[in-house]
């Protein structure tokens, strides 16, 4: 199957962290090797597509499916919580430098000075951030939502193979 990401492992303990003590969270490199080919594959073939996982001794399937889901899931609440973020802290820089621009129009009717000039700049700046953020971080921030959707999709299947087989 050509879209399909292959995982070899030797047993069902080298996909979890041998810090969790109930063994049911992936690990980094796991979590790491499977982000990274999930982007390659949204970005190929848009369909579904399969998590493939080859191991020399049984595995647990549901728990391997289940501990997939929730990780896929945890990084989607994250990425949600971002995106909060980051429209809170858009809105906020442009009320600011809107404000401050309001009062540098208002206070120029009255006299000259630096301080003046200091306000009229970290006015615009407040909205040139808040802009950068909206058309930077917030289109990779709904990117990223959506390989995390498309890799919810995922079949995951598991094989025991003696690993001489598979090479």
């Amino acid at each position: 199957m050509t879209n399909e990401i292959e995982l070899r492992i030797h047993e069902e303990s080298d996909l979890f962290s041998p810090l969790d003590p109930r063994q049911m969270q992936l690990s980094e490199d796991v979590i790491s090797y499977l982000t990274r080919n999930t982007e390659i594959m949204y970005r190929k073939c848009k369909g579904k597509f399969a998590i493939h996982i080859f191991s020399d001794t049984p595995v647990n399937e549901d728990k391997v499916k289940k501990a997939f889901r929730e990780q896929i899931l945890l990084d989607l609440e994250s990425n949600r919580f971002w995106a909060k973020l980051e429209t809170i802290k858009e809105a906020v820089l442009v009320l600011f430098g809107l404000s401050i621009l309001s009062l540098w129009y208002v206070m120029t009717e009255s006299g000259e000075g630096l301080y003046l000039e200091i306000m009229e700049i970290v006015g615009w700046v407040a909205i040139w951030e808040a802009s950068t953020s909206a058309l930077l971080r917030r289109p990779e921030l709904y990117h990223k939502k959506r390989e995390y959707e498309f890799a919810l999709k995922a079949d995951i299947i598991v094989d025991v193979s003696p690993r001489d087989l598979l090479q």
